[in-house]
């Protein structure tokens, strides 16, 4: 029975220590093999007991042989066997363990090995490229110094053309100073190289103070750069005058006092302008008049005005009155409107009429604008009336229309404020001298008053002239009119054909007339045009071709005034 169970067990071992060398039936072979196993060493201890009791039982009686013990024997034997086979299995695996853990060993050092030797060799790659660079930058700084030297060399030469390729490549390797020496090649006329927008764009990347000065001057609307008020300013605040010709400041300072008179619907932006240009004034150690403009707009729009602003344009207007300027008086009775000070204002109207007749005033233009305004602020109707306090000062604060040199559409708007208030006699007042001035509005509306019954006597009597006198000025304008727009047409023809010096002198000749329309405008801008394409007598001229643009969008601007004001006098 026992060699039975000890043949079972050893098969059981065998089987297991098979299955146990797969990976896969490892667990299962492990669990056979030491069932097998452990019964092989079971049967052998029971066989070894039994063995031992048998041998005392013969030793102690008598009847049995000693040759009964074999019986145990191949039991023993095979369990015996079981374990030296387990032993041996034992051994195999120790042994297949070993070279498992030497091959590791083995696979570890050959990948530290190959770590160490490719790590000395990126050092060496490193070590290496390290150089290289360190030479390549070497000859980078010696080439830029070469380029510095060569460009120095140009400049002192005369050469600038030379010069500009050298400043070009030190440019491109971010060199501040080499844009800035390109912007004023191309930016000043004293090297022949003239080009604005390259100019403006090494200007920029410069950043420099000199670079934005004269960015400030590019900006007003210079060949080939869109005009910008907001960029002036800032570069203005940013910038230094080192650039600027005396041409280029009095360019800016017109830029600026345009750009104010542009922004009156904007008091603040004014502010901002007059402000700058007084700034300006004072880095160029110019006087332009910005002083005074920003004391005429302080007491015009106080809100707008710092403290210290409105204390010395308020010593400005008591200043203009002691010398008997009235235009002082007009700036007291804005200010004391738009500061609502109606005792102030009743006191300044009363003094004025008290000694408007005792003060040597020259032209006593002003007596009619002061009145309207009293006028207007004691009917409290100034908005209806278009006196509101952003329109009032366009019209009545002005300089030229206090000394009587106003023109035409500017009496106009008086004259309009003043009929609507139906001040007819003050209104009749300015329009006659607009009429006078071949204003045919203000015939119109002096006609009209007759026709109302609200005229002078004067003027009644004299209704045959002023009707007259409209025909006359509406028929002489249509035909200057037509004439103006002939000639350009002609001009324009001879241009198309190449008949260029014939051209020019009609377009010349337009530019000059009167009246101020599109086809004069059209022929001052075709007059720019020929100085720049050199179809002009004479060739290029970049300077001419600048003047011209200059006179045609200021002939813009104005007739854009004209329309602005004759649609406001219409409403």
């Amino acid at each position: 029975m026992l060699m039975k169970i000890a043949i079972a067990a050893v098969i059981f071992e065998i089987i297991g220590l098979i299955l146990g060398r797969s990976k896969g039936t490892s667990g299962i072979g492990n669990t056979l093999a030491f069932i097998g196993s452990s019964a092989c060493f079971i049967i052998l201890a029971l066989n070894v007991l039994m063995v031992l009791y048998d041998a005392f039982m013969i030793f102690v009686t008598t009847g049995h042989s000693w040759s009964e013990l074999t019986k145990y024997l191949p039991a023993s034997v095979i369990s015996v066997l079981g374990i030296v086979l387990l032993l041996i299995s034992g051994r195999l695996q120790e042994s297949q363990d070993r070279k498992k853990l030497a091959a590791q060993r083995e696979k570890k050092q050959t990948a530290e090995q190959k770590r160490q030797r490719e790590e000395k060799e990126n050092r060496i790659k490193t070590f290496a490229s390290e150089q290289t660079a360190e030479n390549e930058e070497e000859r980078f700084l010696r080439k830029l110094e070469e380029e510095q030297r060569l460009a120095a060399e140009a400049m002192d030469a005369g050469n600038y053309p030379e010069a500009v390729k050298h400043y070009t490549v030190l440019a491109d390797a971010g060199n501040t100073k080499a844009l800035e020496q390109l912007a004023g090649l191309y930016a000043l006329d004293q090297y022949s190289m003239t080009d604005y927008p390259k100019a403006a764009e090494y200007a920029l990347k410069a950043g420099t103070k000199k670079t934005q000065g004269w960015l400030a001057y590019a900006y007003t609307g210079i060949e080939g750069i869109p005009a910008d008020t907001g960029k002036v300013l800032d570069c203005l605040d940013q910038g230094s005058t080192e650039w600027l010709s005396q041409t280029m400041q009095d360019r800016i300072l017109s830029f600026l006092y345009e750009a104010a008179e542009q922004n009156t619907d904007d008091p603040e932006e004014v502010f901002a302008i007059l402000r700058a240009r007084k700034e300006f004034e004072k880095k160029t150690g110019r006087s332009a008049g910005t002083e005074d403009l920003i004391s005429e707009w302080s007491l015009a729009y106080p809100d707008h005005a710092y403290q210290k602003e409105i204390d010395k344009a308020l010593d400005y207007a008591e200043d203009l009155k002691q010398k008997g300027n009235s235009f002082g008086t007009v700036l007291l009775v804005l200010y004391y409107i738009a500061s609502g000070a109606e005792e102030k204002l009743k006191d300044e109207y009363r003094n004025y009429k008290n000694e408007k007749n005792e003060l040597a005033y020259g032209q006593l233009v002003s007596q009619p604008a002061v009145e309207s305004l009293m006028t207007a602020y004691e009917s409290r109707k100034m908005e209806d009336l278009g006196l509101s306090s952003v329109s009032l000062p366009w019209w009545i604060s002005k300089t030229d229309l206090i000394y009587g040199t106003a023109d035409d559409n500017t009496i106009m708007a008086a004259a309009n404020a003043l009929y609507k208030a139906h001040q007819y006699g003050k209104a009749e007042y300015w329009a006659v001298q607009a009429a006078e001035m071949g204003d045919i509005k203000a015939e119109e509306m002096i006609l009209a008053m007759i026709d109302k019954g609200v005229a002078t006597e004067k003027t009644r009597r004299n209704t045959e002239y002023w009707s007259k006198k409209h025909l006359e000025d509406t028929a002489a304008k249509e035909k200057a009119r037509i004439q103006v727009s002939d000639d350009y047409k002609t001009a324009e023809q001879l241009y198309k054909n190449g008949d260029y010096n014939r051209a020019f002198s009609i377009f010349e000749q337009l530019s000059k007339g009167e009246p101020l329309n599109e086809s004069t405008i059209k022929a001052t801008e075709m007059l720019a045009e020929m100085y720049r394409s050199g179809t002009a007598p004479g060739g290029v001229s970049i300077k001419d071709a600048q003047l011209y643009e200059m006179q045609a969008r200021g002939a813009r601007s104005s007739r854009n005034k004209v329309i602005e004001r004759r649609k406001q006098n219409a409403g």
